[in-house]
């Protein structure tokens, strides 16, 4: 019975499980605490982050000590108000303009940016002409004075946000209120009292707030609160009607639940997305939350309590101190990490893809049965069921073992990255029935350019197998004018098709035009080849009915460069085969892989009732090794069958199932680091192609390997 080393490839998209998880990196800025400069990305630096705002043009503008800052989408920051080194308050244009410490930044419709700047206890204005005047309150005055101007005081704001209507919101601190100033510059106080510390919800100045510091509004006008000290977040209606969204008053925690069940810890900025999500940054958490419409909370970024330095997904990720948080219009969340000096980016971590479909088979009972299953993502983990059950242990790429009653099943996976979960399609395994014909190479074939000299496309092929006796009939074909039927027009125009013993280096037969053989187009006919045309094509062909067990190489060339298709048959006829009957083993072609249509191209046809292992190697890098010269530097294999892609390889890896399987069929091994691609599959009978291509668009000599696997 043949051993199967890989089943199948239960590669196709099912269905995505789990939430949403976020990917947090670094978007500019250095971890260091130095001198603020502007720059790309780590070259920047920051003092405090402490406000953001994103800007219609997509562009993000985070407040510092002193000054503003924008940060481009490619993460160039410049200072676009203020000064990196001096602080103070002066109004004007906006390279001389003073600020102290600028925190809460909202937008209006036409492009006016507010900054609040918290210490000088006042609201100023950045035109888009770049110009800074005073709005609301009084430089370095204190109080909770409604008014027009300056006459309005403010005690330590910090959060803003603006409205449909053009009315800006301020989170007032220390005064423990939520004040509104108007286009026209009167500032007037929407919800609760100052001077008074409490968590009472209920309209305008019956609320209660304690020490309120980041704004967010919706599009209908909904107002969230960060509401520090209470470790709550707030929602006021445009009604002026205050409410707790999420968490408890003064009960402290990290705890996600919906509403009151949540647990906060010192929430200091909140943001929307358009789907009406709040994003909650947590400063003495140093966490990053989210809740959903409905009120439930989760936890994205970092974990409760544990503060730190850290790039990665979710509770991977680790802060210092977030102060602030915005969302842009792709969904794409920043923080201002202020404790580590830098603004963080968070995107969706994506799901993993799975590339290609899978296959039932039949199989026979006592063989190795190896499922697989090739993934696109990062951090990738595995889970294989058997008829939606979990296997214990099986949480690898590939899951083996031997066939046998209680194998017979649907198979599938669960590949999980930290965006998600995906399961594959189940294939379904079998057992053949004990009669039936063994799974077998029946043709290869190996379409690329060809000519004369270097340009020799030379194949190589074995025949025998374990266990097999005698010779066997074989077909032999090099086409070139014969593929003008099938609409190439650079084909290789006359080719000569020449056989050697590999191991002697002897010529044991050659052809230039096939004339017409009898022989040729009897066993072409026979096989389901493909018709060479008329007597006079220059097509070659070979038809050598009695062919020792032994490794052959075929040579095809012409006088001018071309593309050639190389076809080996195995002529022995289905009734006639048995388990000793010699069989294809292997099939190699070193040539030229190129771009588009100029990838290499080997197709094959598994014969039989069973499924068959193939090992298909795609080698670059390691023909240095042997003097090749000019070898692609980095192949990719795929394996089709039509139209479908049912597996594919960048870079091997490594992995021991496909290093055993090297040496099982004896070929030369490859170091784990190499580029080189391999795939060890189980395919049910029927034809199929494997290309080779550079990676990155790249060209050079590959080496094709197609082996049965014993």
């Amino acid at each position: 019975m043949s051993t199967l080393r890989s089943a199948l490839t239960a590669l196709a998209f099912v269905g995505s499980l789990g939430a949403q998880t976020y990917e947090f990196t670094t978007f500019a800025g250095a971890t260091e605490s130095v001198t603020p400069r502007d720059g790309t990305g780590p070259a920047a630096r920051f003092r405090l982050p402490v406000g953001l705002a994103v800007a219609a043009n997509g562009n993000l503008i985070v407040a510092d000590t002193g000054c503003v800052r924008q940060v481009t989408p490619d993460a160039t920051v410049t200072t676009i108000a203020g000064s990196l080194t001096v602080a103070g308050v002066a109004n004007g244009p906006a390279a001389t303009a003073r600020f102290l410490s600028p925190w809460g930044l909202a937008f209006d419709a036409s492009a006016n940016l507010y900054i609040v700047d918290t210490f000088a206890n006042n609201v100023r204005r950045l035109s888009p002409a770049g110009d800074v005047v005073n709005v609301a309150g009084l430089s370095l005055l204190t109080g909770s004075a409604d008014g027009n101007g300056t006459a309005a005081r403010f005690n330590y704001p910090v959060g803003a946000a603006i409205d449909r209507a053009g009315n800006l919101y301020v989170a007032d601190s220390l005064n423990n209120t939520i004040r509104r100033v108007t286009p026209a510059g009167d500032t007037t106080t929407i919800a609760g009292t100052a001077g008074t510390t409490g968590a009472t919800d209920g309209p305008g100045a019956s609320a209660l707030f304690n020490h309120p510091t980041g704004l967010a509004i919706d599009a209908a006008d909904n107002l969230y609160v960060a509401d520090l000290d209470n470790h709550t977040i707030r929602k006021i209606s445009p009604a002026g009607v205050v409410s707790t969204l999420a968490g408890t008053a003064r009960a402290t925690g990290g705890t996600d639940g919906t509403g009151a069940a949540a647990r906060f810890l010192a929430p200091a900025g909140v943001a929307l997305d358009a789907a009406g999500n709040v994003f909650v940054c947590e400063y003495a958490n140093h966490t990053v939350r989210k809740i959903t419409p409905e009120g439930a909370v989760t936890t994205i970024g970092g974990s409760p309590g544990v503060s730190g330095n850290a790039t990665g997904a979710g509770s991977v990720a680790r802060f210092s101190r977030p102060y602030a948080i915005a969302v842009d219009q792709a969904g794409s969340l920043y923080v201002a990490d202020s404790g580590n000096y830098v603004v963080r980016k968070g995107t969706i971590a994506a799901r993993p893809v799975i590339q290609s479909a899978a296959q039932a088979l039949q199989v026979a009972t006592g063989s190795t049965v190896a499922l697989s299953v090739a993934a696109s993502g990062s951090a990738l983990t595995y889970q294989w069921q058997k008829n939606g059950a979990p296997i214990l242990g099986a949480t690898g790429s590939s899951y083996v073992f031997t066939a046998q009653s209680l194998s017979t099943g649907s198979y599938s996976v669960d590949v999980t990255s930290p965006g998600g979960t995906v399961r594959s399609n189940a294939s379904a395994v079998a057992l053949a029935a004990p009669a039936a014909a063994a799974g077998r190479i029946s043709n290869l074939a190996i379409r690329s350019q060809a000519g004369t000299g270097g340009q020799t496309l030379i194949v190589g092929f074995a025949v025998g197998g374990a266990g097999s006796t005698g010779s066997k009939p074989i077909l032999i074909r090099g086409v070139g004018p014969a593929l003008g039927a099938f609409g190439l027009t650079d084909f290789l125009a006359d080719p000569k098709l020449e056989v050697y013993a590999s191991a002697t280096g002897a010529k044991l037969n050659e052809n230039d035009n096939w004339s017409g053989d009898a022989q040729v187009a009897a066993a072409s006919a026979a096989l389901g080849a493909f018709s060479l045309g008329a007597p006079t094509s220059r097509d070659a062909a070979l038809y050598l009915p009695n062919i020792a067990s032994a490794t052959y190489t075929v040579q095809i060339s012409g006088p001018a460069a071309g593309v050639a298709l190389a076809e080996i048959y195995d002529a022995t006829a289905a009734t006639a085969f048995t388990a000793s009957t010699p069989r294809l083993v292997n099939v190699s072609a070193r040539t030229q892989v190129g771009l588009d249509g100029d990838v290499l191209i080997a197709g094959f046809y598994v014969g039989g009732q069973t499924a068959k292992t193939m090992l298909i190697r795609a080698i670059g890098p390691t023909l240095t090794a042997f003097g090749v010269t000019g070898a692609v530097a980095d192949p990719k294999l795929e394996l089709f069958t039509g139209a479908t892609k049912i597996n594919e390889n960048d870079n091997w890896g490594g992995d021991p199932t496909l290093g055993a399987s090297f040496s099982s069929v004896g070929a030369f091994p490859l170091a784990s680091t190499t580029r080189d691609a391999a795939l060890l599959v189980t395919l049910a009978p029927g034809s199929y192609t494997a290309q080779v291509s550079g990676v990155g668009g790249t060209t050079g000599t590959a080496l094709v390997e197609v082996y049965d696997v014993p």
